[in-house]
């Protein structure tokens, strides 16, 4: 009997045994399986333009011109547009929104800004969305801008003037309307500079070629020339104009109620007596604590004697001694300048003037740039 029991007993255990290993778990998935994420599907959305350019023809720099591109999601899913991004000289207006379903049609309003503009113009807008292609779409603006005023040249320069001396230089304002003038002008700087207006003639110029709007028949051709209005601005340098680089800008007033003000800029560069040459100083890379020698020479353009009372240089990364002698003491138009030069002090980037003073008029002070980089003793 006990033996039966045992017997019973052991076999009741192969048969858990057995039982337990049919219902093991199914084997574990690969290492990184389980946090592999499926790829997102391609967007099924469409963006499609009616055009994706838009001609404005041929148009003055003060109007204004609004138009918008049309479009449609031509797809079987949502298009979401995320942004519209403008160059320069066209503004892309808010959309009504910014989601379209399958089948619905929207527009982009733009705004081009003809104004400081003249001759052919080419601008794009650049629009983002969720488009099957997954590129951004280009719209381009093209056209032609006519100046209702013209300044020539728009930026003057009266070039190098010794100093003491004056110059002059001339400046057209063109206008359209039939009586068209100048009524007056006026520098920024009355001591240096002189404006006269001389007076208006009438000149003949080519017309605007004519340009075809989009979806527009080509328009009737114009005529070849165009009448217009010139003014004649004259513009002097005063003798006593400081030296230097001199910019300023002329306030030019008109009759034209559209363009009542222009302005134009001139500039010039008054040259001293005195010329130093080199007229920059590099001392190289030197290492901290060397000591070494630069030379340059301070001369008068006209020949005429001068002196040098003192030359300065502030205590820093650089420290210099200077030993100034004129090149033939019996007339000192000529001097040479000796540095000893000492590394102080580690910089990156040394930026730093020499002052020179001397007893010319209108130079009693002039400066030398010096540059380099002092570098950490190896």
């Amino acid at each position: 009997m006990n033996r039966t029991m045992t017997s019973l007993t052991i076999l009741g255990s192969l048969l858990a045994t057995a039982g337990s290993a049919v219902a093991l778990p199914p084997p574990l998935p690969a290492p990184g399986a389980s946090s592999r994420e499926k790829a997102p599907e391609p967007s099924l959305a469409r963006l499609e333009f009616k055009s994706t350019t838009y001609n404005v023809g041929n148009v003055f720099d003060h109007e204004e011109q609004k138009f918008a591109f049309e479009f449609t999601n031509t797809g079987s899913e949502n298009l979401v547009i995320s942004r519209v991004q403008s160059s320069c000289g066209c503004t892309a207006g808010d959309l009504e929104k910014t989601e379209y379903a399958p089948g619905e049609s929207g527009k982009i309003d733009v705004t081009f800004n003809p104004k400081g503009k003249k001759g052919e113009q080419r601008r794009q807008l650049t629009v983002y969305s969720n488009d099957s292609s997954g590129r951004e779409t280009i719209l381009t603006v093209t056209g032609s801008v006519t100046q209702l005023v013209a300044v020539d040249p728009a930026v003057l320069s009266l070039g190098t003037v010794p100093k003491g001396q004056s110059t002059t230089k001339y400046i057209t304002v063109t206008g359209r309307t039939p009586d068209f003038e100048v009524t007056r002008a006026t520098p920024g700087d009355l001591e240096i500079f002189k404006v006269k207006v001389l007076g208006t003639e009438v000149v003949e110029e080519p017309a605007p070629a004519p340009i075809a709007a989009p979806g527009q028949p080509a328009p009737e051709e114009k005529p070849k020339t165009e009448q217009l209005r010139r003014t004649t601005l004259e513009v002097t340098l005063s003798e006593n104009a400081r030296i230097g680089r001199i910019d300023d800008r002329i306030t030019i007033r008109t009759n034209d109620p559209r363009r009542p003000i222009v302005q134009a800029q001139v500039i010039a560069n008054v040259m001293g007596d005195l010329s130093v040459t080199p007229p920059r100083i590099s001392i190289g890379r030197p290492e901290l604590g060397d000591t070494m020698t630069r030379e340059f020479t301070v001369a008068s353009r006209s020949g005429e004697a001068f002196e040098i009372k003192e030359i300065r240089f502030a205590d820093g990364p650089l420290r210099i001694k200077f030993d100034a002698k004129p090149v033939d003491p019996e007339n000192p138009n000529t001097y040479t300048v000796r540095m000893e030069t000492t590394a102080a002090r580690v910089h990156p980037r040394l930026r730093q003037d020499i002052v020179i003073l001397t007893d010319v008029k209108g130079e009693e002070q002039i400066t030398v740039p010096v540059s380099g980089v002092i570098v950490t003793r190896q």
